[in-house]
């Protein structure tokens, strides 16, 4: 008679996993900061021609009101709306053909 010998499975080699990609590197943290300097970088001077104005029209009109108008203009939190004023000004400028 046959007799039926069980085989014994051999365990399987391990198959050693596929290479994965490093995962893509990070964009460097930009401080908000830098980043509205940069964005404001094209209309520096026309901000700064700005300060200037500012300063000397309330200076001449009420010397008395230059330290406010100072601490008021060098904070710099009032600059934002000029900056993107300025910035459209100049690409609608070049876009029209006028700058």
């Amino acid at each position: 008679s046959d007799t039926i010998i069980p085989r014994v499975l051999m365990p399987l080699k391990a198959e050693a996993p596929a290479p994965t990609a490093p995962p893509p590197p990070q964009p460097a943290k930009v401080q908000p900061t830098d980043l509205i300097s940069q964005i404001a970088t094209p209309v520096t001077a026309d901000m700064e021609q700005m300060s200037r104005n500012l300063r000397t029209i309330v200076g001449e009109r009420h010397p008395m009101l230059m330290a406010a108008a100072d601490q008021i203009f060098g904070a710099g939190g009032k600059k934002l709306r000029p900056m993107v004023v300025f910035l459209v000004a100049r690409a609608t400028a070049q876009l029209a053909g006028l700058g």
